[in-house]
């Protein structure tokens, strides 16, 4: 998995396949994060990804904890 470049509060990670970024996200929001798939067709196909979106009020500790969840 890769992030794309961003300077923005919406963070892209590239996790290729509908079924995986499907599972990833699925495994996300049974820890209570709302992270999205991006599937195909709407991006290319091997370029889904997950839409994560920091806000200012995200904690140090929940930003801790979604990091440990993309490591699973």
């Amino acid at each position: 998995f890769s992030f794309k470049n961003s300077e923005t509060p919406i963070q892209c990670l590239i996790v290729p396949g509908n079924e995986q970024v499907r599972a990833l996200s699925g495994h996300l929001a049974g820890l209570n994060m709302d992270v999205r798939p991006i599937l195909y067709p709407t991006v290319p196909e091997g370029a889904e990804r997950l839409r994560i979106a920091l806000h200012s009020y995200n904690t140090l500790e929940e930003v801790q904890q979604l990091m440990a969840g993309l490591s699973r």
